[in-house]
């Protein structure tokens, strides 16, 4: 029974409740009136239309309305199953979406790392040199060339700065490397970004205790990074 069939024999139930009730009755009553038998066998045989005509009736009401639930189930089913086959199409989409992005995001920060890795290298090398000038300058006696040393030391710190400098904001270096390993090179920047010329003579004990220290910083941002420049090579 298609689904217009069906919804139009659910309107007409109570039509059809009444007709067959009316054939019942009438039934009956020409069973009292024509079946020639004891009094209890015309009430019994009554009886027996009336249940024939209620059981017909309700059986076919059960009928209708289960093949109306069923169309409706099936129509129901068969949303959810397009509902989630359309859910599994946009959920592989939006995975190879963020698949792609994410191989993305690996290269920019490898090809990132690499680069802040050389430019890490070239600081190390400053700033260990600076060390070296104020080592000379401990060591040497003659006025003149301790004012070399100490100018050389000097100008050795200040080209770290230079040498690290991304030259990028602290917003951009996040979607790079994240917020933990930015937030460590910016702040290592922003200290090298503080001129030698702020210390007087007698305060290079004081710098060269901070050389050292922007030295071990730079070593563990280099170790940090380390696994995305041989992951990127790869």
């Amino acid at each position: 029974m298609s689904k217009s069939r069906t919804d139009k024999a659910i309107k007409r139930l109570p039509i059809s409740w009444i007709i067959v009730m009316f054939f019942t009755f009438i039934v009956a009553s020409i069973v009292n009136f024509v079946w020639i038998t004891p009094k209890t066998d015309l009430l019994n045989a009554t009886t027996l239309v009336l249940e024939i005509g209620f059981a017909t009736m309700i059986t076919w009401t059960v009928y209708i309305l289960s093949k109306k639930w069923n169309k409706e189930n099936e129509k129901i089913t068969q949303e959810v199953k397009t509902i989630t086959s359309n859910l599994e199409e946009l959920t592989k989409e939006v995975q190879k979406t963020v698949n792609e992005e994410a191989t993305i995001r690996d290269e920019i920060r490898g090809d990132g790392s690499f680069i802040l890795d050389r430019k890490l290298n070239m600081t190390i090398r400053s700033l260990e040199q600076s060390k070296k000038m104020y080592a000379n300058l401990l060591k040497e006696s003659d006025q003149n060339q301790a004012n070399i040393w100490r100018n050389n030391m000097k100008q050795d710190y200040d080209m770290a700065y230079a040498r690290l400098n991304l030259e990028l904001g602290l917003l951009e270096l996040m979607k790079i490397f994240g917020a933990s390993l930015s937030r460590k090179y910016w702040l290592l920047l922003t200290r090298l970004n503080i001129h030698s010329e702020m210390y007087e003579y007698e305060e290079l004990s004081s710098l060269n205790h901070d050389v050292e220290a922007y030295l071990e910083d730079c070593k563990k941002i280099k170790e940090i990074i380390k696994p995305w420049i041989s992951t990127s090579r790869t």
